[in-house]
């Protein structure tokens, strides 16, 4: 942010954007250092704009403002590129976010700075977090990316090593491939390629893995494991039935 001195980058994700005028935004960022800061991206909507294309929600980017005066509300958007990350979310997700978005919006003040709350915001969107949490404990579900987990010292020291490109060749969307190699300290390398995602019609989950999955939903949102069980139970026999009663179903 610059008040008459020089431009300083941004660790930012858009929250929502709206027309300014017919070739220029008004976008509401979320920034690491600075909290909620209004911006004006001039000239954003023409096609040949590279803010055209980075703009968009769920997508790290690093913001540089330009000179701004004293008092102003809205700042100088001078430049933006893409950080890396996930390709952008999608179906339900994607409700999520927006809704998520929205909750920023109205709760957080305007350059009101809390980088433990970006922190949490962005390992939702984080290939290297999501590569180190996986690593560590062998599982990237619901648990692993709660608050204390995100700021684990030792999954950020992690995913600090981690680096990605994008394969010019994935077939994404119509295939979800990857390939992870890892170097170890004495120098080993350890690869893995693969042509489908787990859980896709290629790999499907187990009824192992499923149950896994329930009973790890269930502790998240504060189901006893007694209870889970339970509902486990029948929720397995509904199949069977000639007569599905709701009433029946445990609470």
């Amino acid at each position: 942010m610059s008040r008459g001195g020089a431009a300083t980058a941004l660790a930012a994700y858009v929250l929502h954007r709206y027309d300014w005028s017919e070739s220029s935004l008004i976008v509401d960022l979320f920034t690491r250092e600075l909290g909620r800061v209004v911006v004006a991206a001039k000239g954003a909507k023409r096609p040949t704009s590279q803010l055209r294309a980075v703009l968009r929600p769920f997508q790290r980017l690093h913001a540089t403002l330009g000179r701004t005066a004293a008092g102003a509300e809205v700042h100088n958007l001078r430049g933006a590129e893409w950080a890396g990350g996930v390709p952008l979310v999608g179906g339900e997700a994607l409700f999520s976010g927006f809704y998520l978005n929205e909750l920023l919006m109205k709760l957080l003040a305007r350059e009101d700075p809390h980088p433990a709350l970006w922190d949490a915001y962005a390992a939702k969107f984080s290939i290297p977090y999501a590569i180190a949490v996986a690593l560590l404990h062998d599982d990237a579900g619901l648990a692993e990316y709660a608050d204390d987990q995100v700021r684990d010292p030792a999954l950020l020291a992690l995913a600090a090593k981690v680096a990605y490109r994008i394969d010019p060749a994935n077939p994404y969307p119509r295939q979800f491939t990857g390939h992870l190699q890892v170097t170890l300290a004495d120098g080993s390398v350890h690869a893995h390629r693969q042509a489908y995602f787990k859980g896709g019609a290629e790999h499907p989950l187990s009824n192992a893995d499923l149950e896994h999955k329930f009973f790890a939903n269930c502790a998240h949102g504060g189901m006893a494991r007694a209870n889970a069980q339970r509902l486990r139970a029948a929720l397995g026999a509904l199949f069977d039935r000639p007569r599905i009663d709701a009433d029946a179903l445990p609470s």
